[in-house]
Parts: C-alpha cells; sequence; structure tokens
C-alpha cells in the first residue's frame, strides 16, 4: 500500500490505483482497521419473506406477530486527528492490552463431539490492537441475531471478504481480527431453519480459491475455511437436513473432504 502511495510505481505518479478484487466498503473497514485497531460490523438486512411467514403463522394461530427486535442505534464516532497517531498506529496513551483469553476448561467425559465443540467455541485469535478506542467498541463488537428476520448474509460475507483481502496481503493483525469477530458471531447465531443459508453462503464463499487457498495447494487447511467447515459439522443435526446444505454437498470441492474428515476425527 505504500508503494502505491508514494513509492516509485506508476500508481504513486498518477495519484490513482486499481484495486479491482476489494469493495469499496470492504476497503473502507480496511482504512477502519489502519486508524483505529478496528472496523465497523455491518448491518444484517431484513429477510422480508420470512417477517411475513412469521405474521401469517401469528395471525393464523389467533396472537400477535412478535415484535422485530430493531438493532441498537450507535452513534458514529469522529474521525481521531491523525496528530494523535504514532508511528505505529495507536494513540500515545493506549496501553498494550493482550485480550488472547484462557480457554475455559471443559466438564471431563462427555462426547467426542461434545468436546469438540468446546474447543470450537473456546477457540482464542490473538488480536494485537485489541479496542483500542472506547468510542469504537460498540460498533464493532461482533454480535448475534435476535430473531429469525434478521439475514446475516452480509455479516458473515463482509468479515469474510475482509478476511481474503488481509490474508492475500498478508496483514497479520487485520486477519485475525476478522477470524476473531467471526467466531464470536458465529458463536452467538442463533441458528433458525431459516438462516441456515446465510451459512452456506460463507462456506460457498470460503470455498471458492479465488477467495482461499485450497488444501492441495499449501498442504495446510485455510483457517478461514476451518472456522466453518468445523461450525457446519458441530451443527449439522440442524443444517444436515436442510436443502441448502444438500446442495453445497452436491457441488463437491474441498469442502467435502474437509468436512468428512473432521466429522470422522471429532464426531464419529
Amino acid at each position: 500500500m505504500k508503494a502505491l502511495v508514494s513509492g516509485k510505481m506508476a500508481e504513486a505518479n498518477d495519484k490513482l490505483a486499481e484495486i479491482p478484487d476489494v469493495r469499496e466498503d470492504d476497503f473502507l473497514r480496511f482504512c477502519e482497521f489502519a486508524y483505529r485497531g478496528d472496523y465497523s460490523v455491518p448491518a444484517w438486512i431484513k429477510d422480508k419473506e420470512a417477517e411475513r411467514a412469521a405474521s401469517t403463522s401469528s395471525t393464523a394461530a389467533g396472537v400477535p406477530a412478535p415484535a422485530v427486535s430493531a438493532p441498537v442505534p450507535i452513534s458514529t464516532p469522529e474521525p481521531l486527528p491523525l496528530e494523535s497517531l504514532n508511528l505505529d498506529g495507536q494513540t500515545p496513551d493506549a496501553a498494550a492490552v493482550s485480550t488472547t483469553s484462557t480457554p475455559k476448561k471443559g466438564k471431563a467425559g462427555g462426547t467426542k463431539k461434545q468436546k469438540f465443540r468446546r474447543r470450537l467455541r473456546n477457540r482464542a485469535y490473538d488480536l494485537e490492537c485489541p479496542w483500542p478506542y472506547d468510542v469504537f467498541r460498540d460498533r464493532g463488537a461482533p454480535r448475534g441475531n435476535v430473531d429469525v428476520t434478521q439475514d446475516y448474509t452480509p455479516v458473515f460475507l463482509a468479515h469474510a471478504r475482509l478476511y481474503s483481502f488481509a490474508n492475500m496481503r498478508l496483514m497479520l493483525a487485520l486477519r485475525s481480527t476478522t477470524l476473531y469477530k467471526l467466531h464470536k458471531t458465529l458463536m452467538e447465531f442463533k441458528l433458525y431453519d431459516r438462516r441456515i443459508g446465510d451459512v452456506i453462503e460463507l462456506a460457498r464463499y470460503a470455498y471458492n480459491n479465488d477467495h482461499t487457498p485450497d488444501r492441495t495447494s499449501f498442504k495446510t487447511l485455510d483457517q478461514l475455511r476451518r472456522l466453518v467447515v468445523e461450525y457446519i459439522v458441530c451443527e449439522i443435526e440442524v443444517i444436515g437436513r436442510s436443502a441448502e446444505f444438500k446442495e453445497l454437498i452436491e457441488e463437491g470441492g474441498e469442502f467435502v473432504g474437509d468436512f468428512w474428515e473432521i466429522t470422522r476425527k471429532h464426531v464419529l
């Protein structure tokens, strides 16, 4: 990025650089992270069809439709002046804090799957610049859905796209932050039948080799792919009965192999 802006490349001379694989809103989140150490969580969208179905079902039963919880309004923080940042991108009085939590010990015993689920839930990601500005914390904090009408596809995909952007450019701090936020969101996600498709779209993105490297190329499972496929394995009782999951399996690719290998090791 520095070479594009102030180096000897043509883009620096022309004051114009094209980054074709990045959406504008994702680049803005990258800029937020560069200056604030975090990025704002994108909004979910209303599933109108699910809302109509819920309303019709409630009316037929003779009870009023349940109120849909609206997102908590969050004020937009004012940008910090550049002079308040030092060369490390932090405010001079920002304390070095580690948020890598020690995973809680699971209860003794339990099935292989129960132990696997606990390990996934307690997974920690190292954050180099954890929540440095209190004014930004609410807007950046990951949170789950509260009802069936909240389509989380744009939330999941925004984290995944930013992960891909960071991974291809070796931005390790940003990559860890995207994994942390996506993991927290998945752990708090209420998996209604209607919302299984949100997770399937995330899996499709993660297993597109335009976005993440194939296991056959790098001999290791990409971190985004691992998080997504392990979540699906943990929730297979719900996800596995859906038509969307069947379609994903029928598409083939490395997802099928990863899903089977993790299921064989940790569930069967």
